[in-house]
């Protein structure tokens, strides 16, 4: 798509993709250089325009690898989960995406900012990549999680369906809630999680049973 850039040496390659990624994750789409970007990589700025032409490319561009890096490292940790229970590769799966957060920290702040914070004139676009690669997921979500929940006992006139949606909203937001406490100090997150753990498991016991304590026939 953008032959000028492919033909780079890959180490070129790889020192422009960094260095625009880190530009476009630290100030979003509008506020992001291409001074300070071309200045990072060591380039002029005029071969920045010449690989893609314009702005709004290069971030489509760097969207799409940010995308494919995080899908395929995903899919990768996923195939090695070894539960058969599926709260317990739930937790497995809420800790794998915390470390490929803090592994491609620009890749997964370019991609939050993507859905959140783009201006008209990309967001279609961008909304378009995104959802090809959600579809694209599909099975792999299904064949290492989602399959996990079709034998669980669900209660009556609840769908799975309806209880993955809800499961997986809670875990999603219970890892970007550990994201953004321990921010600065990553590591000390992934050498103690205990605390995390704990809460995960509280959350996968209230799921799992409930909140209310169950009425006794006598009470009913």
């Amino acid at each position: 798509m953008y032959p000028h850039f492919e033909k780079l040496p890959e180490e070129k390659k790889a020192a422009i993709i960094q260095a625009c990624l880190e530009e476009f994750a630290a100030h979003g789409y509008k506020q992001a250089s291409t001074n300070r970007m071309t200045a990072r990589a060591g380039i002029a700025k005029g071969l920045l325009f010449h690989y893609f032409g314009n702005k709004k490319n290069l971030y489509l561009y760097l969207l799409q690898h940010a995308i494919t890096v995080l899908a395929e490292r995903l899919a990768e940790r996923m195939k090695e989960m070894t539960s058969e229970d599926f709260f317990q590769r739930a937790k497995e799966l809420t800790i794998i995406k915390i470390r490929l957060a803090l592994e491609y920290p620009h890749e997964t702040l370019l991609l939050m900012k993507a859905v959140t914070d783009l201006p008209p004139a990309v967001k279609p676009e961008a909304d378009r990549l995104i959802a090809r690669i959600t579809e694209e997921m599909a099975g792999v979500n299904h064949q290492y999680l989602f399959s996990y929940l079709e034998t669980a006992p669900l209660r009556p006139h609840l769908s799975r369906e309806q209880a993955l949606a809800v499961i997986m909203a809670l875990f999603e937001q219970l890892g970007q809630k550990y994201l953004r406490l321990y921010q600065g100090r990553e590591q000390e997150l992934l050498q103690h999680p205990e605390v995390m753990l704990q809460e995960l498991d509280l959350y996968c016991d209230i799921l799992k049973y409930g909140i209310y304590e169950r009425p006794s026939a006598n009470d009913l």
